[in-house]
């Protein structure tokens, strides 16, 4: 069995990484795309994939938008094609799979449905102001969860002969696939109650800051941005366009309230800690 993930990437050096050498504990090959990164990415990805593991890194040309949705189902359609895979993993750099059983490839495997499309729901990871700035890899260095009430956003694993079977094409996010023709009314969804994906959007007031000054700029150049998304990234923006700085405290107020609509209002209850398990911890 073939596991695969593919990761569409910008500017993500304080987490490269992390992602990389948890998921080589699960994947076959991981294909990662850059679209342009100015900082280390593309220097630290480098040097993993010298060390022997399974990075394929892909280059994209500077882009005014950022357009991940048909840059991701290129990727897929390369993993499915070029690549073999039999379960295609579309992941974000912030993005890591797990089981709360047994967290190894096995567990993963067995409960995933190849008939179906696989739904895995976010668990976001809130960093506090006491978070040990000299651990490097983030899920041991970020371990408190918010209540999993709030949590709407899941995520997408493919089974390749779907993908094939009805020309799936991921749509922005990873948060469905839609099929071609008729095949939409066929699809089927699994969501298993032991897959989720643990989610550390937000790590520092550093990263943070770069995120909103590149991102909410990108973002404002798409076409197709709905009215209203990401509120929280303008928050931050306008924050910084203020010429002020960001502290861990908004590290903690924009993660809780992270893919929300609105702001998480008080009394708010407090962060769970719940550190991410595995092998490599």
């Amino acid at each position: 069995m073939r596991l695969i993930s593919i990761t569409v990437l910008k500017n993500e050096e304080d987490i490269i990484e992390s992602f990389v050498r948890y998921h080589v504990n699960f994947m076959d090959q991981m294909l990662m795309l850059d679209t342009h990164s100015t900082d280390a990415t593309l220097d630290i990805l480098a040097k993993l994939a010298a060390e022997g593991l399974p990075v394929r890194i892909l280059k994209k040309p500077p882009a005014a938008a950022f357009e991940q949705a048909e840059w991701t189902n290129e990727l897929l359609a390369l993993a499915v094609g070029q690549y073999q895979a039999d379960i295609v993993f579309p992941l974000d750099a912030d993005e890591f799979v797990f089981s709360s059983g047994k967290n190894n490839r096995e567990t993963l495997i067995k409960n995933i449905d190849l008939t179906s499309l696989n739904v895995c729901v976010w668990q976001t990871y809130i960093p506090q102001p006491n978070d040990c700035a000299q651990e490097h890899f983030i899920p041991k260095k970020i371990t408190n969860i918010r209540r999993a009430a709030l949590e709407s956003f899941h995520k997408i694993i493919c089974p390749a002969n779907l993908v094939r079977k009805y020309s799936l094409k991921l749509t922005a996010g990873n948060h469905d696939a839609v099929a071609a023709g008729s095949g939409q009314n066929q699809l089927k969804y699994y969501r298993s109650a032991v897959l989720k994906i643990a989610h550390y959007p937000i790590r520092s007031a550093n990263q943070l800051a770069k995120k909103i000054l590149t991102g909410w700029l990108a973002n404002l150049a798409r076409s197709n941005r709905p009215s209203g998304e990401l509120f929280h990234q303008k928050i931050i923006f306008d924050k910084l366009a203020q010429g002020e700085a960001v502290t861990p405290e908004d590290c903690t107020e924009l993660a809780l309230s992270y893919a929300l609509t609105k702001p998480v209002p008080p009394p708010r209850t407090e962060c769970i800690m719940q550190p991410l398990k595995s092998g490599i911890l």
